[in-house]
Parts: C-alpha cells; structure tokens; sequence
C-alpha cells in the first residue's frame, strides 16, 4: 500500500510542476500546444539563425508529425507561420516564423523568466538543487529515448 501511494504521489507532484510551469496564453487566440511549437521554432531561428523543418520540430518536442501537422495548420491559418519550400531541396518545406508569432514567443519568455524568477527568490539555495537534479533527470530520460527508437513518440 506504501508503495502505491508514493508512486502516485510521485505522479501527482510531476504532473502539478508541469501543469503551473506550461505556458497559459492570457487573452490569447493560441492553446498551449500552440505556443510550445511557436517557441521552439522562435528559438530555432534565433539560436541557428535558419527556419526548422516540420521533422525538426516533431523530434525536438518528440510529437509524431501526424500530431505537429494540425498545429502547423492552425499556426498558418491564423498567420503565424507561413511554409516555404527549402532553396536546397524543393521537396522539403521549412516553417517560417512571422512577426506576429515572434512577439508571442518574446512575452510568453517573459512569462516564463518571472517564473523561473520567482522560484530563485523564494527557494534560494534549493533552486541550485533543483536544476542540478531537473538536469539529471532530463540526461536520464534522453539517454532512454534514445535507447528506445523504435518506439513510437507521443
């Protein structure tokens, strides 16, 4: 019974962390999913200076792209992104970001920085702790997607 409990209040607390730390359009026409896609492409651009393939954005938010694919439609009819066919190879399409999308990439980052702020004032010392063991867990959990490619992403 001990056991039980403790795996699903392991569960539980997981959950809650990523449930208060998902990014929460305010007065916005875009659903989480949304703005995660929106964010990774926003940060492809400005780390690699180049647009990302819809490959590249599944595998980076490990999502099938059957599942990217609506997103991106969703992303484009609202004039977010736009698709272009890659110079190099025409059968490819990179997904281009707009200035619309980079504004809501900038303040959900903002949001996202009072957050993680916020946490560095109120833990302190812990918060070292916890990016140290955060850091850890994300090693862990790579090291096993990457034993486990024959698996289907979610």
């Amino acid at each position: 019974m001990f056991i039980k409990f403790h795996k699903d209040k392991d569960t539980e607390v997981i959950h809650r962390f990523m449930h208060n730390f998902k990014p929460r359009p305010r007065q916005s026409d875009l659903r989480p999913s949304e703005i995660m896609v929106l964010m990774m492409i926003a940060h492809t651009v400005e780390q690699n200076k180049s647009f990302p393939f819809p490959s590249q954005i599944s595998k980076a938010l490990n999502l099938s792209r059957p599942a990217i694919t609506p997103i991106l439609n969703r992303l484009e009819k609202m004039g977010y992104i736009t698709r272009q066919f890659d110079p190099i190879d025409r059968r490819k399409t990179r997904i281009v970001i707009q200035d619309k999308a980079m504004e809501a990439f900038r303040a959900n980052c903002s949001m996202y920085q009072k957050q993680i702020n916020l946490l560095k004032v109120q833990m302190q010392d812990d918060f070292v702790l916890l990016l140290q063991l955060m850091e850890k867990a994300n090693t862990i959990l790579s090291n096993q997607i990457k034993e486990n490619t024959d698996e289907e992403s979610i």
